[in-house]
């Protein structure tokens, strides 16, 4: 049996290749220096490091994985055939075409981590159907006992099967071909593929072929899988993983590291994590990261012309990008339309900092589990905005959260046009225990945290010393309201809720703020919040309506819970979100008036309300209150808890 030491000495042989003397990339390399002695002890120093941290899957487990993928090909081949035949093909014709498991992800790109999931695509000719996918296939995956935890989402804009097999995460897309049969050597970075195909067959792909060029297009995957490993490790760990929220996915950080290979050819994977840092921390967004040729979309093609493909000289919204990280393969699209300002700059400082600890690693005054360590993210604020999901059934849970998770970033970008406000938002899902559950089976919390800034005009600007006072209560509602013509609402609005509050550290779940000892920053300034709970089934209409200002007994006192209802309702007409909408995959529409979605709520006026604050001790406050058009949809009351937190 090999020895640990055995297994690194192999990892470090495997870089030791000269590239191709070729231009990889867009551009000539900077550097094609070779490794020094130095070089190939601080990858080896890297490799033992990332070991121990569990980040390469072991033998044994490795051949687990691909028992479950040879096992789970076969039952996609014997669904193809039984299929076939019922579409009166011949016995000959129905074993012959052809079809099966293909992966992507961690597994394609080699960098697999002890209890990564495993990403899969089904690939069919087109006379197997998506509706026979999910009944018939799915039926056989539900007679598998060594299967669990099913999750079918047939309406996903990218429609998916997610469950658990022999213990092991798994995700399953599937996609239909024009072909009457699928080769045994199917290329998938084939452009015809694409042809006539529906979208959600499009984006099933993508995956596949994007890591398949990436793959092509780097000089060494040896180097560029070690330096992938750290890469993916570290982001994780410092809170900065997570598309969804506007942080980068696992794709966005392989082509990022991908284009320092291409720069640094012949680099060991310590100097291409150098350079990677170093690259990065300074480069100008205004460029986008791309690591061949973007293809446009051919002339006269039949079946490919209604493509689009990334453009910032055609198209304003690929213009407005901020951070534009552009996939290799036809059509090429940016993977990280989901990023904010917010986010942009948490990913700039901690890539100012990871800068810092590399070379602080490299004179040997640091070591690379420095460089992972985890962002402290509860004890580095003293305010945040708790989002909590809860639901009665695991099905309408996990509708429920993903609808959600999916639109936090919304909030997001709403809170950070506040001046004198920093947030952060934390891409781990908190569960909830029993007794934070509020009577549900099912609860979880996201968190945003706050950082009150004494700035002028922005966070960036110089101190003042002004104490902020920071309103986020039409924010909070606004976002309430968005989450709140979430399509599926009628089905399960008797089975979830939606809880939104405020908590200083101190409001904290015991177990958040015994994480770490470390001293909460610093932070002076008035925090105005509203608490938004109990999403039930009594009113309709207009929730947060405009109050009569002379008529001040149906205004909420500070820090009393109060029912925001109307009795009057709304006369928009429903409006009915398309699964485009619902994608975290798609380009935001909300980036400009002109693009605004329309579920959002539009302020009618503001009202200033007399009332007394028994924390600031002030007799008149003003107090923002938004009278919203919202499209129709099931009756609801919010309880408002409308409080002011000073420090």
């Amino acid at each position: 049996m090999e020895s640990p030491m055995d297994l690194v000495n192999q990892e470090i042989s495997k870089g030791i290749v000269i590239a191709a003397k070729k231009q990889w990339g867009v551009t000539p390399p900077i550097s094609e220096s070779l490794p020094t002695p130095q070089d190939y002890k601080l990858t080896e120093q890297l490799i033992i490091a990332m070991r121990s941290e569990n980040l390469y899957e072991t033998v044994e487990g490795m051949k687990k994985r691909e028992q479950i993928l040879a096992s789970l090909n076969k039952m996609v081949r014997e669904w193809i055939y039984e299929a076939s035949l019922e579409h009166s093909m011949s016995e000959e014709e129905s074993l012959t075409a052809g079809g099966g498991i293909y992966t992507f992800g961690s597994y394609r790109l080699g960098v697999v981590a002890a209890g990564s999931d495993i990403d899969t695509l089904c690939i069919v000719p087109r006379h197997i159907t998506r509706d026979s996918f999910f009944t018939f296939f799915l039926a056989k995956l539900q007679q598998d006992i060594h299967i669990t935890k099913i999750q079918p989402v047939p309406d996903a804009y990218t429609p998916i099967i997610k469950m658990v097999y022999y213990g092991i995460e798994m995700d399953l897309l599937f996609a239909c071909l024009n072909l009457s049969r699928i080769p045994s050597d199917l290329n998938t970075l084939d452009d015809d593929l694409l042809r006539n195909v529906d979208e959600k067959t499009a984006r099933s792909l993508n995956g596949c072929r994007v890591n398949d060029m990436i793959l092509q297009l780097v000089p060494n995957k040896e180097s560029f899988r070690t330096a992938l490993r750290f890469v993916k490790h570290w982001s994780k760990s410092r809170g900065i993983y997570s598309n969804v929220l506007g942080y980068l996915g696992g794709i966005s950080w392989a082509i990022l590291t991908a284009r320092i290979c291409q720069l640094y050819p012949n680099s060991a994977p310590n100097q291409i994590i150098n350079r990677f840092f170093y690259v990065y921390k300074a480069w100008q967004w205004k460029n986008p990261v791309i690591l061949c040729e973007i293809k446009e979309v051919p002339k006269n093609s039949p079946g490919l012309m209604g493509f689009r493909v990334w453009n910032p000289n055609t198209n304003p919204q690929d213009r407005a990008h901020l951070m534009p990280i552009i996939t290799p393969a036809f059509p090429s699209m940016n993977s990280t339309h989901n990023v904010t300002q917010t986010t942009l700059r948490v990913i700039t400082e901690e890539l100012q900092r990871g800068s810092e600890l590399v070379k602080e690693i490299e004179n040997e005054r640091a070591q690379w589990s420095d460089l992972w360590s985890p962002y402290m993210f509860f004890e580095n604020h003293k305010h945040f905005i708790q989002v909590k999901m809860l639901a009665n059934s695991e099905q309408a849970f996990q509708k429920w959260t993903g609808w959600i998770e999916s639109k936090i970033r919304f909030l997001v970008r709403k809170l950070e046009t506040f001046k004198g406000l920093q947030v952060r938002p934390w891409p781990k899902v908190i569960q909830e225990s029993d007794n934070q559950k509020d009577g549900f089976q099912f609860a979880q919390c996201m968190y945003i945290g706050l950082v009150l800034c004494t700035t002028s005009g922005n966070n960036n600007g110089k101190s003042t010393g002004i104490t902020p006072v920071v309103d986020l209560r039409g924010a909070i509602l606004d976002f309430v309201g968005f989450i709140m013509n979430w399509n599926e609402v009628e089905i399960y609005k008797d089975s979830i809720d939606l809880k939104v509050k405020h908590l200083r550290f101190k409001d904290l779940p015991k177990v958040l703020r015994e994480q770490n000892n470390t001293k909460v920053l610093n932070s002076k300034g008035t925090i105005k919040t509203i608490t938004v709970e109990n999403i039930t089934s009594e009113v309709v209409g207009n929730f947060g309506s405009t109050t009569n200002s002379n008529n001040n007994s149906s205004i909420p006192k500070m820090g009393q819970t109060t029912n925001l209802n109307s009795s009057q309702q709304s006369t928009t007409p429903s409006t009915k979100r398309s699964r485009e909408d619902e994608s975290e995959d798609i380009d935001d529409q909300d980036s400009s008036s002109k693009h605004r979605n329309k579920d959002i709520f539009e302020p009618e006026q503001v009202q200033k309300l007399s009332i007394r604050d028994p924390v600031s001790e002030v007799d008149t406050v003003n107090i923002k209150v938004n009278s919203a058009r919202v499209p129709y949809r099931p009756p609801l009351t919010l309880r408002i808890n409308i409080s002011n937190a000073k420090e």
